[in-house]
């Protein structure tokens, strides 16, 4: 079932109505056909900019969540680093150059580095 449709009329300067017919010849469209052409492309242009605009936001908030996710994760690296450390100096006879180099090669195997 199709919505009722509107008519809709206006007037264009001469020199625009020129323009009109110059485009519109190749088609072989009627004036109308081809002015109601131009309107629904330009409308529908302005609803997919808008939605062009809203996934640019959307990937502008993921890259801040994401900037704010490694920020994160570089605290909670830092925050095990230093509890491992403490771990290992109090619990067991470690010296701190020993401590420090098993917590270097946690952390590096954790990333994915060593």
């Amino acid at each position: 079932m199709s919505t009722p449709s509107e008519t809709i009329s206006f007037r264009l300067p001469g020199e625009l109505v020129r323009k009109l017919d110059k485009q519109r010849d190749p088609f072989g469209d009627s004036r109308g056909d081809y002015s109601k052409r131009i309107v629904i492309t330009h409308l529908q242009r302005d609803q997919h900019d808008e939605v062009g605009q809203q996934i640019l936001e959307l990937r502008q908030s993921v890259a801040l969540l994401d900037d704010d996710l490694n920020d994160h994760s570089t605290s909670v690296m830092r925050a095990v680093r230093r509890l491992a450390f403490a771990l290992l100096t109090s619990s067991e006879p470690l010296s701190v150059d020993k401590a420090r180099e098993l917590v270097r090669h946690i952390t590096l195997t954790d990333a994915g580095e060593g």
